[in-house]
């Protein structure tokens, strides 16, 4: 059984995904719970709050798509880079193995095409991920990974070590005013206003 329940209750399959079971709702729960960096961050680091970071790093209509970005990690976790780069998972649909990344892709790509956005994402996003990264290292772990000086690249804001309240109801919320709309929900494999 490939099938997973979310939040929400649906069943969603990450390797053959419905889009009509992509809920925001889901979205934001698991990215307000999962935590970044493999759990080993000074505090629990969720990836809702790397997601608001990297928003707060882009122009006003570059927001939704960055806070976005991660958004298939609500369905498959955050897999820490070294073992993303090297995870195959075999898809029997396809009778073939995939890299995790790949399938990862394909959920962002649903995602984002339900907010009629599309991959690759904007050169501007993908830089202030790389910048929130280091900021990450130098205000949340020990400095750098793999060669990376943080002070390099880092963002002058600082994170606040203090917890955030709910990263996942803030999440939720900045990308309702990111999409252009007070509150939403998925109901039916359409957006509505609630």
């Amino acid at each position: 059984m490939t099938v997973m329940q979310t939040f929400t209750g649906r069943l969603f399959d990450p390797f053959n995904p419905d889009p009509a079971l992509i809920d925001l709702r889901d979205i934001a729960h698991a990215l307000g719970n999962i935590c970044r960096f493999g759990g080993h961050a000074r505090r629990h680091y969720s990836v809702a709050e790397h997601s608001i970071l990297v928003a707060s790093l882009v122009p006003e209509p570059l927001r939704l798509p960055a806070l976005l970005h991660d958004a298939a990690e609500a369905y498959l976790g955050d897999i820490i880079a070294p073992i993303k780069a090297w995870t195959t998972i075999y898809v029997e649909a396809e009778s073939n193995f995939l890299f995790a990344d790949k399938i990862e892709e394909r959920i962002l790509s649903l995602i984002l095409q339900r907010f009629g956005l599309a991959l690759p994402l904007p050169p501007e996003v993908q830089l202030a991920d790389q910048i929130a990264v280091v900021t990450e290292l130098r205000d949340l772990l020990h400095g750098s990974i793999q060669g990376v000086d943080p002070m390099e690249l880092a963002s002058e804001k600082r994170i606040d070590p203090v917890l955030m309240f709910n990263p996942a109801a803030r999440w939720l919320d900045d990308v309702c005013i990111a999409a252009g709309r007070d509150s939403l929900a998925m109901n039916m494999g359409r957006w509505e206003k609630v």
